[in-house]
């Protein structure tokens, strides 16, 4: 028991803990912002969020994790918002459902 108390308290105190800066260094930062990739930028991530994107050093803390970021690309903020609602799990397919309007066939119009 006193195994299982340790474990608990260990796990709430590194939750408590805010995570290491993260620099991802000469990466190709794509965003719909822009009408180009931005080539050979240095990214500055802090609790979470972008605080820069530059292409000059970043004077980083000791303990921040770095990440060469050479031949590779950044999106910030993506996300694949195309899903298929009717293939999730619990979800019935559309015409199994007797409270569903739509029949199979307009579904696919």
């Amino acid at each position: 028991m006193k195994h299982v108390c340790l474990l608990v308290l260990l796990a709430f105190a590194s939750s408590a803990t805010p995570a290491a800066d993260l620099l991802i260094e000469h990466v190709t930062v794509i965003s719909p912002e822009q009408s180009q990739p931005l080539a050979d930028r240095n990214v500055l991530i802090r609790d979470g969020r972008i605080v820069s994107v530059g292409q000059q050093a970043v004077a980083a803390k000791a303990d921040t994790r770095k990440i060469d970021g050479r031949g590779k690309f950044l999106t910030p903020g993506l996300m694949d918002s195309h899903v298929h609602a009717s293939d999730s799990a619990g979800i019935p397919p559309i015409g199994d459902d007797p409270g569903c309007s739509i029949s199979p066939a307009s579904a696919t119009a």
